[in-house]
């Protein structure tokens, strides 16, 4: 995420889909200690994530499950997808301090 010039971050939007399933997969787990499935740790986020993470998640699905899911990814989505990640990252730094 620190170098989304990469070109792995733009890879079709299905790649993009499933780097926020995973964000959404890692949030889940950092809040409940607990592991569970992509698709229910997206079902998770999109009850408890903030704006404007929800509309991400929500976004993030209609990548995946059109005919999208293999067209490249534009500088918009790799822009949101770095800043989803890197705030599930910050979310994860507060759970290792305690706070």
């Amino acid at each position: 995420a620190e170098h989304p010039e990469d070109p792995h971050w733009w890879q079709p939007l299905g790649h993009s889909a499933y780097v926020v399933e995973t964000m959404c997969r890692a949030a889940y787990t950092l809040a409940t200690g607990e592991l569970c499935s992509k698709p229910g740790a997206v079902a998770w986020a999109l009850e408890y994530f903030p704006e404007p993470w929800r509309s991400t998640v929500e976004r993030s699905q209609a990548w995946r499950g059109s005919a999208m899911a293999n067209e490249p990814t534009d500088a918009r989505v790799v822009d949101e997808v770095t800043r989803l990640v890197f705030w599930v990252a910050e979310q994860g730094a507060r759970a290792g301090d305690g706070g």
